[in-house]
């Protein structure tokens, strides 16, 4: 389990502590060594905490990796619809894993970081949800500019995706309808 643990990425490890035995994985990572085993990593949209300490035991006893999701609606800046920002969120997936002792791999995705128009104000608050999602040691990302042609898609999609790439961390992005 040692080696598992010195796979954490450095945005997790910051936040976590060296001495944490939480198993906070970067969501590519995890894809890239499961993609060849007939597997399907469950993604939980975990809305309220009293879920994941079930939800953990169960993948304690499948032995199975577990991706902890909100998408912007659930859980933007503003807490969204759950009351829950990048930090709460990620708090008490944390405060779970540690208080039940979990120690299979997850991640914790920042889904559908969407992106409904061009205009500098949308493309401001999600570059603002990533930043904060990525300095709260999230260790996946989503973005969904799909909303826009496909042209305007690539780029603000590629210009988001930036800092993602650059910590080398899991990122999934929706490409839309092609003709």
């Amino acid at each position: 389990m040692h080696k598992v643990l010195e796979l954490r990425p450095p945005n997790a490890l910051a936040k976590l502590g060296d001495d944490s035995k939480v198993c906070l994985l970067n969501g590519k990572d995890v894809v890239r060594v499961l993609r060849d085993d007939p597997v399907i990593i469950m993604a939980v949209n975990a809305r309220i905490k009293h879920v994941v300490p079930g939800i953990m035991r169960a993948a304690e006893d499948l032995d199975a990796a577990i991706c902890f999701e909100l998408a912007l609606t659930e859980g933007g800046l503003d807490g969204g619809y759950t009351g829950q920002d990048p930090a709460t969120y990620w708090r008490m997936i944390v405060d779970a894993a540690e208080g039940t002792g979990f120690t299979r791999p997850f991640f914790i995705h920042r889904d559908h970081t969407t992106v409904k128009d061009n205009s500098t104000e949308r493309i401001e608050y999600a570059r603002r949800l990533l930043r904060v999602s990525l300095d709260e040691g999230y260790t996946s990302f989503s973005i969904d500019a799909s909303f826009n042609e496909l042209p305007e898609n690539i780029r603000i999609t590629a210009d988001l995706a930036r800092p993602i790439n650059d910590a080398g961390l899991g990122l999934e992005v929706e490409v839309g309808e092609i003709a």
